[in-house]
C-alpha cells in the first residue's frame, strides 16, 4: 500500500485556504491567480491518508507533456502544510520523502519538467539525489540559484518618521538622493486604474530592451491586473511630476503573508533619474497604510535591477529553479 496519494484539486476554495496557511504558500499559486495568469496549469494534494500533507502547483504546455515556466508565475511547485505540533526533525524528514515521492510521480508523467520553487522550500537534496549516480545529464534535476530580495519594515515608524524612518535609513546613497530630489521636483503618486495606460508603457520599456511582448501574455496581463484591482489583491500606483504628469507607475499584489512586486515601468518617453526610487518610495508609504510590513521584489537576477532593488535595503533570499529536460 502507498504511503502518499495524490489527486487533482477539485475544491478551490480549500485550496486557497491551504495556500494561505502555508509557509511555501504565495499569492501566485492562488486560484483567482493563476485562473488570468495562465490558461493551462495544474493543482495537486498530495494525502497522507486523509490528511493533506502538501499541494504542488504546475503550468503545463498545450499538450500537457511539459511542465513549463511563465513570466507570471513567480513561485509554483511544493507548498507544504504547516506542521504545528510536529517536531521540526521529523517535518524535514517527512518533507524530504514527500518530495521524493513527488519526484518520482512527475518524472513518470512528464518529459520536461521547469519550476520555480518559493524561497521558503528549503530542501533541494531530493532532486539533486534523482539518477545519482548516472553519467547521462538528462537523468537529471539541475537547480539554478536565483534571488530576490525581502524588504522589511515597521509600517508605524515609516508612516510616522519617513524619511527619518528606520527604512529610509537603510536605503543606499543614490536611493535616497534620488527620492529626495523626486520629492523637491514635487513629484506625488495616486492608485491608477487606467490598465492600458500601463501595458502601452510596460510594452514600450520591454521593446527597448529587446524583449518584445507577445499580445497573448499583454492580454493574460490585463485580465490578470483587473482581477487584482476587482478583487482588492494589489495596488497600481502612478506618480506625476509637478505638471500632473505621469511618469511611472507600480504595481504590487499580496497575500496574508506579504506584498510582491509585480511590474514597473516608467511612462513612455519620459526619463528622470529618480522616478523609480520615487514611485518605489511612495508605494512603500502606500503599502504600509494597508499594515503591510513585508514586500518581495522579487527578482535580483540581472545586474541593472538586481542593483536597483538592492539599493531598497532588503535581505537578499535565495530561491531555486529547478528543471529536466
Amino acid at each position: 500500500m502507498l504511503k502518499f496519494s495524490i489527486e487533482d484539486v477539485k475544491e478551490l476554495n480549500l485550496w486557497d485556504k491551504f495556500i494561505e496557511s502555508s509557509d511555501q504558500g504565495t499569492i501566485f499559486s492562488n486560484s483567482n491567480y493563476l485562473n488570468k495568469a495562465v490558461e493551462n496549469y495544474r493543482i495537486l494534494f498530495v494525502r497522507k491518508g486523509e490528511k493533506i500533507k502538501c499541494g504542488l502547483v504546475l503550468i503545463e504546455d498545450k499538450e500537457n507533456s511539459n511542465i513549463i515556466n511563465d513570466d507570471l508565475i513567480i513561485y509554483a511547485g511544493l507548498i507544504f502544510s504547516t506542521e504545528i505540533e510536529q517536531k521540526r526533525v521529523k517535518t524535514i524528514l517527512e518533507r524530504h520523502e514527500i518530495t521524493g515521492f513527488i519526484i518520482k510521480w512527475l518524472v513518470s508523467r512528464y518529459k520536461k519538467i521547469d519550476i520555480n520553487l518559493s524561497p521558503q522550500v528549503e530542501d533541494m537534496r531530493p532532486f539533486l539525489w534523482l539518477n545519482y549516480h548516472s553519467e547521462n545529464v538528462k537523468d537529471k534535476f539541475h537547480l539554478d540559484l536565483r534571488y530576490t530580495s525581502y524588504v522589511n519594515f515597521n509600517s508605524k515608524d515609516l508612516l510616522k518618521n519617513n524619511l527619518n524612518s528606520q527604512l529610509f535609513r537603510s536605503f543606499d546613497t543614490l536611493r535616497k538622493r534620488n527620492i529626495r530630489e523626486g520629492i523637491k521636483a514635487g513629484c506625488y503618486s495616486k492608485f491608477g486604474n487606467d490598465i492600458e495606460f500601463f501595458l502601452d508603457s510596460y510594452s514600450s520599456l520591454m521593446e527597448e530592451q529587446g524583449q518584445k511582448q507577445d499580445q497573448k501574455k499583454l492580454n493574460h496581463m490585463s485580465s490578470l491586473l483587473d482581477m487584482i484591482l476587482t478583487k482588492n489583491f494589489g495596488q497600481f500606483i502612478i506618480t506625476y511630476d509637478s505638471k500632473n504628469r505621469p511618469i511611472y507607475s507600480t504595481i504590487f499584489c499580496w497575500d496574508s503573508k506579504r506584498a510582491y512586486y509585480l511590474f514597473g515601468a516608467p511612462a513612455p518617453g519620459v526619463r528622470e533619474r529618480y522616478m523609480g526610487s520615487i514611485a518605489f518610495w511612495h508605494s512603500f508609504l502606500y503599502l504600509a497604510e494597508r499594515g503591510i510590513s513585508i514586500v518581495d521584489l522579487e527578482g535580483v537576477n540581472s545586474p541593472k535591477r538586481g542593483y536597483f532593488k538592492m539599493g531598497f535595503g532588503g535581505n537578499l533570499t535565495p530561491y531555486y529553479r529547478i528543471y529536466k529536460t
